[in-house]
């Protein structure tokens, strides 16, 4: 299996999360890093996104569906379950993170405070849902990686220019995730 992807992508980094728990090898091909790569990426999948997995020629794209893909491919160690509260956590922090990244660098100025009033609606509810999160499915991944994603990027503001607009909109995660997300960092730690 190949993964081709960007390093501090949240989207990357959970297929990641479920590679490694599933114990499975992957060569991972960093797409921003290495120009040829994302030209891979463009060749096999027509929205031209990553993560991509090409698992011995299957081509699967969108870090959901690469994880749904393994654990039907690989049963053991599943990531995913249809329990509706998964199902609600793991929509929220995706849409948390698309609507940031939407006012940040797409939205019209009238829909700028609107997305982020609807980022900081769903982000509360992912702080009351957090604590009963104790296993190491999609959901607690998910919201991991969202809840790192968002701590990492003043650090690299001053290196890209969209992270720099998403950094500018002030949009902060409640305190609580982060002290949440302490405990899955071992799980985590450098993946």
């Amino acid at each position: 299996m190949i993964l081709y992807h960007f390093p501090t992508s949240p989207y990357s980094r959970r297929t990641r999360l479920a590679l490694a728990h599933k114990g499975l090898e992957v060569e991972l091909k960093d797409a921003r890093a290495e120009p040829q790569h994302m030209e891979i990426v463009k060749a096999k999948w027509p929205l031209g996104t990553v993560p991509l997995l090409d698992d011995d020629g299957t081509i699967v794209g969108d870090s959901t569906k690469i994880v749904r893909y393994l654990d039907a491919r690989h049963p053991e160690r599943k990531i995913f379950s249809d329990e509706p509260r998964e199902l609600r956590v793991t929509a929220l922090v995706d849409g948390t993170i698309d609507h940031v990244i939407a006012a940040a660098t797409r939205y019209e100025a009238a829909w700028k405070a609107e997305g982020l009033a609807r980022a900081e609606k769903a982000a509360a509810e992912l702080a009351a849902i957090a604590p009963s999160l104790d296993g190491w499915i999609a959901s607690e991944m998910w919201l991991y990686t969202m809840t790192t994603w968002f701590a990492g990027l003043p650090a690299r503001a001053g290196t890209n220019a969209n992270v720099k607009k998403i950094v500018a909109t002030g949009f902060a995660l409640p305190g609580s995730l982060s002290e949440w997300a302490k405990r899955f960092a071992s799980k985590a730690n450098g993946i």
